[in-house]
């Protein structure tokens, strides 16, 4: 409860608070105080609240931009993985294709043993073991006929197709 002057005041405070008691003095000038107080509280807070506020803001904003840039690159980076491995495992399968169909065996050899390589260089460990299987008996020429061929790379395509699968899922 704030005090109010007493009605006796006139225009001339200083001296009618001259006049006044001790005990009234001293409720106006606690009244006038507290009333300065929170006024310069007030002011203060007035001041400084949309700094504040921006600086938070700020920050925010700084969190979601870089959230945003790191999805990005990510998202960039399996795009880029993605292509390469795909690119890689198409070579792959052609060379392997065209050395079944043709039998060119000097030519073809080599470049089916160089893409096996590039598709190592990317391949999960599974795709990997198959690859490795696959590149032992072809180069030791222990693969019997076309047929069991033809298994091999079925089984290595549909390895390669998981692989892609699991990317783009990502």
């Amino acid at each position: 409860n704030f005090m109010l002057l007493p009605p006796h005041l006139s225009l001339n405070i200083f001296f009618d608070i001259i006049s006044l008691s001790n005990e009234e003095r001293k409720k106006i000038i606690m009244k006038l105080d507290s009333t300065i107080t929170i006024s310069i509280i007030l002011a203060i807070c007035a001041l400084f609240a949309p700094s504040i506020t921006a600086i938070i803001n700020n920050r925010h904003q700084y969190k979601i931009r870089k959230l945003e840039l790191r999805h990005n690159f990510i998202t960039n980076q399996s795009n880029v993985i993605y292509a390469n491995k795909y690119n890689v495992y198409k070579s792959f399968l052609e060379e392997a294709s065209k050395y079944s169909m043709f039998n060119d065996y000097a030519k073809e050899f080599t470049s089916i043993l160089a893409c096996t390589q590039d598709a190592l260089l990317l391949c999960n460990p599974e795709t990997k073991k198959l690859l490795l299987d696959f590149s032992e008996r072809f180069s030791n020429h222990t693969i019997s006929n076309r047929d069991e061929y033809i298994t091999e790379l079925n089984k290595i395509a549909d390895s390669f197709n998981s692989e892609l699968s699991s990317l783009s899922c990502e």
